[in-house]
């Protein structure tokens, strides 16, 4: 058999790379030699070769431990599957990396999946090297982290000095002169660890990584981590889908805004239209002409569109919070949707700005908002010129807590999800009542949140939508 080597072979566990099993993986023993590793709900069978070896494997679980430990006290001829086994946990993502510095570690390396290893190559270091533009630095409970939004893993920093260290590298550096920077005598091996995770890249010397063609150059920092923190197997799972939060959510209705209400009136009878038809006829219109928008159709739309139909009472203990039903679906039927309908013309119902209320279908009247609705409707100026005056917009804005005490790190990406399913929703029913319907980009969060009195980041915008009597040829 040929002998495998990994890297750190040598080193004891004072300095030097040392390793240990990822928090969430567990490697169990049943039998002799072979043992059983469980990794994010998945279980391994391996074969550790003989008793000693097998204990050695599950001792990992318990303590970190260079590669040298490992192998002390094993006969040599078992070397080789120890170690072939340490790469299979390692390309498992079972395994997290410390360096070690003076008997204590200065940065921990996790993966985040499955099919990650991180191992280190051993070799000379990159003639340049640089900071990945994907990089990401965070302070957490016990330690600071850095990780590259595209890479395989996260480093847990426990000596504060290194960040402002990898900060410098922003600009290409010799390879050779990287070991020298980073303030440790295991400076070479961090150098390793680092470029194992991506936190730093090889480069050319204008700073060019592979990471900057062709896919990743398609991509910056901030969609590149939203769509990372939100993927399984590009993220570390979490431990229970659900947060512990969610006991406090907020009501699945939003208390009243208004003591003055309007009843919104809908029609008997449903359009006559196929829903075929509403999928091929379904365009995004601006365009109206001299016929104004009616309250009654402003009923239909939402009563169809975005009215509670059904309210399920807390079911402890995977639905320990109110949840609803809309024509529209939402992550665990949370529904953190609101509508607030900013109107310019509308027959029946004056200039001004209303909250929806779905339960009861009806508008509360926000008196003295009226400069808010104005600006809220004539956001879009360059559009004006081509569509004619705008009647009525509807502002969606997420009540976050209503979601985010749920689903933690992937709330948001459920919310806008969401959001284009009642967008979507809207634009099907606005066609089937013959209206002139278009989804609008990029909206003034801060504007509705100033309308409504709370902070952006309890309750504001996340979608816009126009709507307004006549559809005409649309785009």
């Amino acid at each position: 058999m040929t002998a495998v080597t990994s890297p750190g072979v040598g080193q004891s566990a004072a300095s030097g790379l040392v390793l240990a099993l990822h928090p969430r993986a567990r490697v169990e023993r049943v039998g002799v030699s072979a043992l059983h590793l469980r990794v994010d709900g998945v279980v391994v069978p391996l074969d550790a070769g003989s008793s000693a070896a097998a204990t050695a494997l599950v001792e990992l679980g318990n303590r970190a431990a260079s590669d040298a430990e490992l192998l002390s006290g094993l006969p040599r001829h078992e070397w080789s599957t120890v170690l072939l086994r340490i790469r299979e946990l390692d390309a498992l993502g079972a395994l997290c990396y410390s360096v070690r510095s003076g008997g204590r570690d200065v940065a921990t390396a996790e993966a985040f999946g499955p099919g990650l290893p991180l191992s280190p190559e051993r070799g000379t270091l990159p003639e340049r090297v640089r900071l990945s533009r994907f990089a990401i630095a965070s302070a957490g409970r016990d330690a600071a982290a850095i990780g590259s939004a595209v890479a395989r893993a996260r480093l847990r920093i426990h000596d504060p000095a290194l960040l402002g260290v990898l900060l410098s590298m922003a600009a290409p550096r010799p390879g050779a002169e990287v070991a020298g920077l980073l303030p440790l005598p295991e400076g070479e091996t961090l150098a390793r660890l680092l470029l194992a995770s991506g936190v730093l890249v090889a480069c050319d010397e204008h700073g060019v990584a592979v990471e900057d063609g062709a896919p990743l150059g398609d991509w910056n920092l901030h969609d590149a981590l939203f769509h990372a923190r939100t993927r399984w197997g590009l993220r570390a799972a979490p431990e229970s889908v659900m947060s512990p939060a969610v006991a406090t959510m907020p009501s699945l209705v939003k208390p009243p805004m208004s003591d003055q209400v309007i009843v919104l009136p809908t029609s008997a009878t449903a359009p006559a239209v196929s829903l075929g038809e509403v999928l091929r006829t379904r365009r995004s219109n601006l365009r109206s002409g001299d016929s104004v928008m009616t309250l009654g159709q402003l009923g239909d739309l939402l009563d169809a569109a975005a009215r509670i139909q059904r309210v399920r009472p807390p079911v402890p203990p995977h639905q320990p919070y109110e949840a609803g039903h809309r024509p529209y679906p939402s992550g665990g039927a949370c529904h953190p949707l609101e509508t607030y309908v900013a109107v310019a013309r509308c027959d029946g119902l004056s200039q001004g700005l209303y909250h929806y209320d779905p339960l009861h279908h009806r508008l509360e009247v926000l008196a003295g908002r009226e400069p808010h609705a104005a600006r809220l409707v004539a956001h879009y100026p360059d559009l004006d010129a081509a569509a004619g005056p705008r009647q009525v917009v509807l502002v969606i804005t997420a009540r976050f807590a209503r979601i985010s005490r749920k689903y933690d790190e992937i709330a948001y990406a459920l919310l806008l999800k969401e959001a284009g399913a009642y967008l979507q929703t809207l634009y099907l029913v606005a066609t089937a009542l013959g209206l002139a319907p278009c989804a609008l980009g990029g909206g003034d969060a801060s504007l509705i949140a100033h309308a409504i009195g709370c902070s952006v980041w309890e309750e504001s915008s996340v979608a816009e939508f126009s709507v307004g009597a006549v559809t005409r040829s649309g785009a």
